[in-house]
């Protein structure tokens, strides 16, 4: 009889806006068959969202533009950053290191997972933002936690995304490099790519992961 596998380390994503879990099962599937680990996919909450004329879907947080320059639902991003840091504390509380723990996301997802990477009370072994973007630029610095400099990130961005455009993803990832002292950003740009995950960004988001998350 086979032992259960133990648990050492746990990876935590996020779907982007109108999405839910089950949207992303495959990602849970893939990840399950070669990393034994905890595989954490949340659902946001169903609320209304004022770029879709006000129209209830699942979303982390309120969207009111598609522009860099638009206004932000602070309010929402810090709710849900207080979602995503209690299913960290709760992997800790189980017994996994916060240096084992990923947090990740696509579109919405990434952006409320990079909130939370540089948020964080306890250093992370990293953050997976797939076509997202930065929020708060602002106010992040009063935000950030003690281990935000030393965050590693794997961002992967498709070069025709006509939702997160590519500019506005390689523009975050120079403010985390330029303006938060991040040194551990690696981005992918995935030619021809629109708002999706394509194959080979799944693939080299696995090999990311088993960087920072080798098996024990």
């Amino acid at each position: 009889m086979s032992q259960p596998v133990k648990r050492t380390a746990a990876v935590i994503f996020s779907h982007g806006l109108g999405d839910s879990s089950a949207g992303w099962s495959f990602l849970a599937e893939q990840l399950g068959s070669v990393l034994p680990w905890v595989n954490c996919f949340p659902d946001a909450p169903l609320q209304p969202v004022t770029l879709n004329m006000g129209a209830k879907m699942q979303s982390w947080f309120d969207i009111l533009g598609l522009r860099p320059d638009a206004p932000e639902d602070e309010k929402g991003l810090l709710e849900s950053v207080k979602t995503i840091q209690s299913l960290v504390d709760k992997q800790i509380q189980a017994g996994i290191p916060s240096e084992r723990i990923v947090v990740g996301g696509f579109s919405q997802g990434g952006a409320i997972s990079i909130l939370t990477g540089l948020m964080s009370p306890s250093p992370l072994a990293g953050v997976a933002c797939l076509s997202g973007f930065l929020t708060l630029k602002d106010k992040i610095k009063q935000l950030q936690g003690p281990h935000a400099s030393q965050l590693n990130v794997f961002w992967g961005h498709g070069t025709s995304d006509p939702v997160v455009q590519y500019q506005w993803g390689s523009k975050s990832v120079d403010f985390l490099r330029e303006e938060l002292g991040l040194t551990n950003v690696d981005f992918k740009s995935y030619p021809d790519l629109v708002h999706s995950a394509s194959p080979l960004e799944l693939k080299q988001l696995s090999e990311w992961l088993l960087t920072r998350l080798p098996n024990q």
